[in-house]
């Protein structure tokens, strides 16, 4: 700050020339002029003080000016209030200090002593008004000039009330002319003092002026470079692409730049970052991480609106937080992208590992395949030339040369088996197959399958058995019926091939009774299993579940393969269910395509239909008995089958709808007499047909002793099988 004042040395010898020539001047007249009044005494000390304590105030304040603060504002406002006080006592009248002044009655000297009272309180309030005012420093020299210019009017108005009291005095004692002449050349001493005072104040007002100007100047031209700046660095802010925003430690927005303002749709400045940026009602949360309060910094990653950015905030000194928004969503795009490339590269990598693989395995098992074939081959080749060359013996007798051509024969017709395979396998790897619709009678054609495959089945001692659902007109069907016996007889081969016990099933029914139903096929034996495992791969050319080639199972491990391909030129599919080790069931599933759609009902209800019970364990006895019942006699009825004398007593102990039990004597596990016995013991009336192949009377007497109602000898006629049938129908009905 420059000041007015700066030499202490000429204020001090101005206030003490004041001081003297005030304090020569009391003496003079305490001295000279004992005959004036204590009135006018006490009125020149009066003004007197007036001046003394206004030219005091004066002299502090310019020590404040220069920086010199030896006085203080309460010094001076006190000098100011001693004035005050002069004033009033004598407008009003008091005493202090032993001097008692008495109130003016003059109306023109009261007047002016108003006039002077009031200046004084002016020149207080600017003073008080200064003391309160912000310490900026224009403000404070035009401070300094008021109240230069405010002393210039109290000293004028003070010398006015000085006059006007020596004017008054004069006129009250025109006798003491020294005594006018000493206040006379006082008070213009006094004045001429003042006004050098004041002359060089003026001068050094005007030297500070211009060094305040020359300041002023310099803040301009700082002003104007850092607000250049400042338009520069808002340049450089806004042409970043990033967002950027400085928050205060309060969190309230102070700068947005261009790319921000884009980002949130609008200038929040003023507004709460968390809120107004990210929707939050409270700090977010990288505000109190442990980075960006001891380090001063932290960055974290953050998802917007659909948009990825990685946020970078900064502390300032004056703990204000700046804040960068860099848009990642292309570098996250590019990752994503990146990503899926490598993932696709990953799935077609072991897609070209899983296909090495499988060319290897398919080369693998193309050479077991061939392996194979030549053991397929070769074994019935030696079978042919083996024993054709022992034909040759002219000395063999006929029952060994018979023999031989047996076996020459099988021989044949196995390697027959595999030369069809292959050439079934080849045709179908061409994709030109067609397909040749025929109607046939699904009843016969199956039945026709079973008996061929039934012949066989007693070789190996293993029951095939075959149920049926449909009647004879219900399964008359279109369909290529070369190709569904071919499939069929590969899964009965190989049913008979790994089925050593238990027992082997063909049958069928129909599912999904509605607009479109379909026809599900199914073999079922009780041979080795399949694992889980090999539920897909047992379908694949040269695949077998079993490695190790087992007792009686041979086979090239194609059979599967063409069921599979000629199932699905059905337009069908193939599956299977199995344990290991508990058998296995293949499903055929094909479109069910009766010949006449009109009137084939699949309905089937057998609500109020008689169910019979025939207890038989040879399934052609079983299916000739079930074909009289059903398409000879057209009995509407339900048929059960038990494959042996316990499972005959078994269902009718579990169903109690069982009308009429047709009974094979001769039965494994238990005999039909027994079971009739066993039978009657809960179900005494219930009606028992005994079929017997025994004719003798005495055979016939212990089946009838056994509880049996009738007995039917084998063969069966089928017309007294009609009256025996239609006797105890009627008499149920």
């Amino acid at each position: 700050m420059h000041k007015i004042f700066t030499s202490l040395y000429f204020k001090y010898a101005v206030v003490v020339s004041s001081m003297s020539l005030l304090v020569i001047l009391m003496i003079y007249l305490i001295v000279v002029n004992k005959e004036l009044s204590d009135n006018h005494t006490s009125l020149i000390v009066a003004t007197h003080e007036i001046k003394l304590n206004t030219a005091l105030a004066h002299l502090n304040i310019n020590e404040i000016n220069s920086n010199n603060f030896n006085h203080n504002y309460v010094e001076i406002v006190s000098n100011i209030d001693n004035a005050l006080w002069y004033t009033n006592a004598m407008l009003l009248g008091g005493s202090k200090d032993e001097l008692d002044i008495k109130s003016l009655k003059d109306a023109n000297l009261q007047e002016n002593v108003i006039k002077l009272k009031k200046q004084l309180t002016l020149f207080k309030l600017t003073v008080l008004d200064r003391l309160n005012a912000d310490l900026q420093f224009a403000e404070s020299q035009k401070q300094a000039q008021e109240q230069i210019n405010l002393y210039k009017d109290t000293l004028v108005q003070v010398l006015q009330v000085q006059n006007e009291i020596h004017s008054f005095i004069k006129a009250e004692k025109k006798k003491n002319f020294l005594v006018e002449l000493f206040l006379f050349i006082s008070s213009s001493v006094l004045f001429v003092s003042t006004l050098i005072i004041l002359k060089r104040s003026v001068n050094k007002f005007k030297n500070g002026q211009a060094k305040v100007e020359e300041t002023l100047k310099e803040n301009i031209r700082l002003n104007k470079q850092h607000r250049q700046q400042n338009i520069k660095l808002n340049k450089i802010l806004n042409a970043y692409k990033d967002g950027v925003y400085l928050s205060s430690e309060s969190c309230e927005i102070q700068f947005l730049n261009k790319a921000m303002i884009e980002e949130i749709g609008h200038n929040a400045v003023g507004e709460k970052c968390y809120k107004a940026i990210n929707g939050l009602d409270e700090r977010c949360s990288w505000c109190y991480q442990k980075n960006l309060i001891d380090e001063k910094h932290t960055s974290i990653e953050l998802e917007r609106e659909g948009k990825n950015f990685i946020v970078s905030s900064s502390l300032l000194n004056d703990n204000s937080k700046i804040t960068v928004y860099h848009d990642i969503s292309n570098i996250k795009k590019i990752e994503n992208e990146l990503q899926n490339q490598v993932k696709e590269y990953e799935i077609l990598n072991k897609q070209l590992i899983s296909a090495k693989e499988s060319a290897e395995e398919s080369n693998l098992l193309k050479t077991e395949f061939l392996n194979n074939m030549s053991h397929e081959i070769r074994t019935p080749m030696n079978g042919i030339l083996g024993f054709a060359e022992l034909l040759k013996n002219p000395d063999l007798d006929l029952d060994k040369r018979n023999n031989f051509i047996t076996i020459i024969k099988n021989s044949g017709i196995q390697l027959l088996h595999i030369i069809d395979d292959i050439l079934d396998i080849s045709i179908l790897e061409t994709k030109q197959v067609k397909i040749f619709e025929e109607e046939i009678c699904l009843n016969d054609s199956l039945l026709e399958l079973f008996s061929i495959f039934d012949l066989k089945a007693k070789e190996n001692k293993t029951p095939l058995f075959f149920k049926k659902e449909l009647s004879d007109e219900q399964s008359t069907i279109l369909i290529d019926n070369t190709k569904l016996n071919k499939v069929l007889s590969n899964l009965l081969e190989n049913a008979l091939k790994f089925t050593s016990e238990g027992f082997i099933e063909l049958g069928y029914y129909i599912e999904n009774k509605g607009e479109t139903p379909n026809l599900v096929i199914y073999v079922k034996d009780t041979g080795i299993g399949i694992s889980s495992d090999d539920y897909t791969l047992i379908f694949d050319r040269f695949s077998q579940a079993e490695k190790q080639p087992l007792n009686n199972a041979g086979g090239l491990g194609l059979g599967l393969s063409i069921a599979k391909e000629n199932t699905e030129l059905l337009g069908g599919t193939i599956s299977v269910k199995s344990i290991k080790g508990k058998g296995s069931t293949f499903f055929i599933s094909i479109p069910y395509n009766p010949v006449n759609h009109k009137t084939v009902d699949l309905s089937n209800n057998h609500e109020n239909a008689p169910v019979i019970l025939i207890a038989e364990d040879e399934e052609v006895n079983f299916i000739y008995l079930e074909t009289l019942l059903t398409d000879i006699l057209h009995i509407d009825c339900k048929i059960l089958h038990a494959k042996n004398g316990q499972e005959a007593v078994d269902i009718c102990k579990q169903n109690e709808t069982v009308q009429i039990v047709l009974m094979d004597i001769k039965m494994p596990l238990m005999c039909g007499c027994e079971a009739t016995r066993q039978i009657r013991a809960f179900k005494p009336d219930l009606p028992i047909i005994a079929q017997t192949a025994f004719s003798t009377q005495e055979d016939i007497n212990k089946t009838l002793g056994s509880g049996c109602n009738e007995v039917l000898s084998k063969p069966i006629n089928k017309t007294e099988f009609k009256d025996v049938i239609d006797r105890y129908l009627n008499v149920l009905a």
